[in-house]
């Protein structure tokens, strides 16, 4: 006697889609997450970004890099504004990231400058050049606070900063 057994196509389907799913994911890299990053590909640069954050393996810098980029998804996605509790986290949670908090107060200072937020703006500046002197961003962010106070229409407070900046770089 024989059994044959007819499962049609679709049920096959299921149940191959079912297993993809169901495949246990393997923490990402923070290679792939700026890869998704680099192809636009926001939302899964995202959960691949979280994917590093919650991995227990990942390094201090790993994670904060990893935020970082998740931050510059959320913006990709939604806007500066959207991003910056995302931004917040790089420097709240990895505030020993040497590389990659200043490029978090970079971006938040970016946005009050676009807003014309300038005390705020010119806060985060001197707050990330005395935590972070030796970034490569450094100089640049100094450049703007006295470029802020011109904003502010404060020109003697401008000059003065400018005059003293050399003291800085």
């Amino acid at each position: 006697m024989k059994i044959t057994l007819k499962v049609p196509i679709f049920v096959l389907s299921i149940i191959f889609l079912l297993s993809f799913f169901l495949t246990p994911t393997y923490p990402a890299t923070v290679q792939e997450v700026i890869t998704l990053y680099n192809q636009k590909d926001y939302l899964q640069s995202i959960e691949a970004a979280k994917s590093v954050i919650n991995d227990p393996k990942s390094t201090t810098e790993q994670k904060a890099q990893a935020q970082l980029f998740l931050a510059q998804s959320v913006e990709g996605l939604k806007g500066k504004k959207e991003a910056l509790p995302e931004y917040l986290k790089v420097i709240e949670n990895y505030p020993t990231s040497k590389t990659q908090c200043p490029y978090a107060m970079y971006s938040i200072f970016s946005y009050y400058w676009n807003s014309h937020e300038y005390d705020q703006a010119i806060m985060i500046l001197t707050k990330a050049i005395e935590q972070y002197p030796d970034s490569p961003l450094t100089p640049g962010m100094i450049w703007y606070i006295p470029v802020c106070y011109a904003e502010k229409k404060q020109y003697a407070k401008a000059l003065e900063y400018a005059l003293t900046m050399t003291v800085y770089t």
